[in-house]
C-alpha cells in the first residue's frame, strides 16, 4: 500500500512543478506579443530564419541596434528569459541530476515567477559583461569597429536558436511534460551543433567584412567564442 500513496505525492509534485512552467510559458507569450506590438521591425529582424541562416556578410552585418538602447535590453531580457526557462524545465525534469541548485525548484507560481524573472535579470547582467569581455579583446585585437557587430551577430542567432529549443519545450509540457531520452539527447545534439555551427557563420561573416587573415579571425573567435562555450559546457556538464 506505501508504493501507490509514494507513486501519487510524486505524481502531484511533478504536475505542480509543470503548472508551474505552462504559467511562466503563457508569460512568456505575452512578452513575445508585446515585443512583435512594441517593436514590430527589431522584431521581424531579430527572429529572421532567413537571416540565421545566411553565411553571407552584409551592409548590416549585426542588427545595428546601441547596445544599450530601450530595443536591445529589451530584447536581450527576452532571449535572457527564454534561455532560463529553458534551463529550469530541465532542470526540474532531470531530478537526480539536476545541474542548478535546489533552491530554483520553484513550489509554487509566485516562487516560479520570481525566480524566473531574478534569473533573467542576472542573464542579462552576464550578457553585457560579454559584451565588455569582447569589447577588451576587441579592443586587444585592433577590432574596434568589428566588436558591436560581432556581439549583435551572435545575439541574433542565439535568439532565433533559443526561441526554437523553447517552442520544442513548451510544446512538451503542453503534450504530457515528458521528454523520452532520443528527444532530450536530440535537443543536447542540436545544442552543441548550433555552437558548431554559430563559430562557423562569424568565421565566415567576418572574412567577408575584408581586411583580416583567417588565421587571425580564427583566434579572435577562438578567444572571445570557442573558449567561453567549452567552459559553459563543462560548468552545465
Amino acid at each position: 500500500m506505501g508504493t501507490p500513496h509514494g507513486s501519487s505525492i510524486l505524481t502531484a509534485v511533478i504536475w505542480q512543478s509543470r503548472d508551474v512552467w505552462l504559467f511562466l510559458s503563457v508569460i512568456f507569450l505575452f512578452i513575445l506579443a508585446f515585443s512583435r506590438y512594441a517593436f514590430p521591425k527589431v522584431f521581424a529582424a531579430t527572429y529572421s530564419p532567413l537571416k540565421f541562416f545566411t553565411l553571407r556578410s552584409k551592409e548590416d552585418f549585426g542588427t545595428g541596434l546601441r547596445i544599450l538602447s530601450i530595443e536591445y535590453l529589451h530584447f536581450t531580457f527576452v532571449l535572457s528569459a527564454a534561455t532560463v526557462f529553458i534551463l529550469l524545465v530541465f532542470n526540474d525534469y532531470l531530478d537526480d541530476k539536476a545541474f542548478l541548485p535546489a533552491w530554483l525548484n520553484p513550489s509554487d507560481f509566485g516562487e516560479g515567477l520570481l525566480i524566473w524573472m531574478g534569473m533573467s535579470a542576472v542573464f542579462v547582467l552576464l550578457f553585457m559583461l560579454r559584451y565588455l569581455m569582447i569589447s577588451g579583446f576587441g579592443q586587444l585585437f585592433n577590432l574596434p569597429n568589428g566588436i558591436s557587430r560581432h556581439f549583435q551577430e551572435a545575439q541574433s542567432l542565439n535568439q532565433v536558436f533559443v526561441l526554437f529549443i523553447w517552442l520544442v519545450v513548451t510544446v512538451t509540457l503542453y503534450s504530457q511534460f515528458y521528454f523520452p531520452e532520443f528527444i532530450f539527447n536530440t535537443i543536447l545534439i542540436t545544442a552543441l551543433s548550433y555552437l558548431v555551427y554559430r563559430q562557423l557563420n562569424l568565421y565566415i561573416k567576418f572574412l567577408g567584412t575584408g581586411g583580416y587573415s583567417k588565421l587571425f579571425i580564427f583566434s579572435y573567435l577562438c578567444t572571445t567564442e570557442i573558449i567561453p562555450a567549452l567552459i559553459a559546457i563543462k560548468l552545465l556538464l
